[in-house]
């Protein structure tokens, strides 16, 4: 059967439960093979690691970060503002100087306004 997550209130404690719900379909499916995934909803940002996510967050001040792929330098400064907080998932650091994180097998992430508010890591892994 489908699953309906309907409408559903923004509020943190809404996401929160959502989170949870989020968490163990996410757990399901990675059981059934190769699984990550991200979903939002314009409010939050939902990221599971099952196999291979990496996650930084950048806030001022910003600094400069070379891209991994193309040569070529970033000046975060130019095109943010001191109140804003950007946080990058993706499946491989996107830059070569800056301090990237992969999450743990399993590990998931729910943000919002660019801040991780909840993570979820299973048991049997530190925090």
């Amino acid at each position: 059967p489908a699953l309906d997550l309907g409408p559903r209130d923004p509020s943190p404690s809404a996401a929160a439960e959502l989170f949870g719900l989020l968490n163990r379909c996410s757990a399901h499916l990675a059981g059934q093979g190769i699984f990550n995934c991200l979903i939002s909803n314009g409010h939050w940002l939902y990221a599971y690691g099952g196999t291979k996510l990496h996650v930084i967050t950048r806030r001022a001040p910003f600094a400069k970060a070379t891209l991994a792929d193309v040569d070529l330098t970033v000046d975060f400064a130019e095109v943010t503002t001191e109140n804003d907080v950007v946080t990058i998932v993706s499946t491989e650091p996107l830059t070569t100087d800056e301090q990237w994180r992969a999450l743990a097998p399993g590990e998931s992430l729910l943000l919002v306004n660019g801040e991780i508010v909840e993570r979820a890591v299973p048991e049997l892994l530190p925090l």
